[in-house]
């Protein structure tokens, strides 16, 4: 007889593709895309982030995508001007800024940078955070940041299920004549929108998931990953949300991550995952006593950590670690 977990505990499923840490991967959508994201730069994969940022409804999504794969060059149309600052719709808050074109070309330095990298991407997980978006009446369309602009300037919307296979399913299409080895991950976030009432948000999400089943049977190149049924059917316990109840907390995404890890990994990229999991929590000791022979003597011995991944993975740039380790253990002088 099985001893009783007291959960129902989910199955890690082993995807026939797995991602080395040679391959390129990129990550867009809500921010449990972010999550991954965090995790591929900390370990030192190949990862190349979506020049728009955070993006929660397919529709935009589709649209940033669109963009990417067909060089898109942006233009002062492309901005509005809110309180003396400009932004982007299509753009997370951060190019957000007081000179247009400052924030154009942090804008398309972005966008050209991911694009020169697009035909090296072998994996892109596409997250879908809700079906529910904005549409700017005033222009005229879908718009991925509100950026505190008047509500009475925008209509909220749900997007149709028809409506988020055609539109995302044609930007899939553009990135694989740009990308022909390109894989797709989908995944619906386990992020509640409890804004939109309980209802509205299994509705959206139950939209999005039938999207993710859909483009998954039209792709060959696609496939879906649990994270939302991890969450809510194994993790049902409000032990595993964060303070504000609705994200999942630390322990929930390093949980969602080791079944990424064990079902999607190549074995060599969960060895490199591992060894820099455990040197990265080296890095972020605080000494107790920090005495420069102490201090020195910590950096020597991280300096022989990293020395043994250098020669064990010498196809990984380590740079972005040694630049920490410098700046959180400097070398003494001389």
């Amino acid at each position: 007889m099985n001893e009783f977990s007291g959960r129902t505990v989910f199955p890690t499923r082993s995807y026939p593709h797995r991602i080395h840490y040679r391959h390129p991967v990129y990550t867009a959508g809500s921010c449990f895309a972010t999550e991954l994201e965090k995790r591929f730069l900390r370990y030192q994969f190949d990862h190349v982030g979506h020049p728009f940022g955070i993006c929660f409804n397919p529709l935009s999504l589709a649209d940033q995508l669109q963009m990417l794969a067909n060089g898109h060059l942006f233009g002062i149309s492309d901005l509005v001007c809110q309180d003396g600052l400009f932004h982007s719709f299509d753009h997370h808050g951060y190019y957000s800024g007081e000179d247009p074109e400052r924030v154009l070309g942090g804008m398309q330095s972005a966008l050209d940078a991911a694009r020169m990298r697009l035909p090296q991407v072998q994996y892109m997980v596409l997250t879908l955070g809700s079906a529910h978006y904005y549409f700017h009446t005033g222009r005229g369309r879908v718009v991925a940041n509100c950026h505190k602009i008047p509500q009475r300037e925008f209509e909220k919307r749900r997007a149709g299920l028809e409506e988020i296979c055609e539109q995302l399913g044609g930007s899939m299409d553009a990135l694989l004549r740009c990308a022909p080895k390109l894989r797709f991950l989908l995944t619906v976030s386990p992020v509640r929108y409890l804004a939109d009432g309980f209802v509205e948000n299994s509705r959206s999400k139950a939209t999005l998931l039938l999207a993710c089943e859909r483009l998954c049977r039209r792709f060959e190149q696609a496939d879906y990953f649990p994270a939302y049924e991890m969450f809510m059917d194994d993790l049902r316990d409000y032990r595993y949300a964060a303070e504000d109840m609705l994200h999942p907390s630390p322990q929930a995404i390093a949980y969602i991550w080791s079944h990424f890890e064990r079902g999607y990994l190549h074995p060599e990229a969960a060895d490199l995952a591992k060894r820099m999991e455990a040197f990265q929590r080296m890095l972020e000791h605080r000494m107790l006593h920090q005495s420069p022979a102490r201090m020195g003597d910590w950096r020597d011995r991280l300096l022989e950590n990293l020395d043994v991944l250098r020669r064990d993975f010498p196809e990984v740039d380590f740079t972005a670690t040694l630049n920490r380790l410098d700046s959180n253990f400097p070398p003494g002088p001389g």
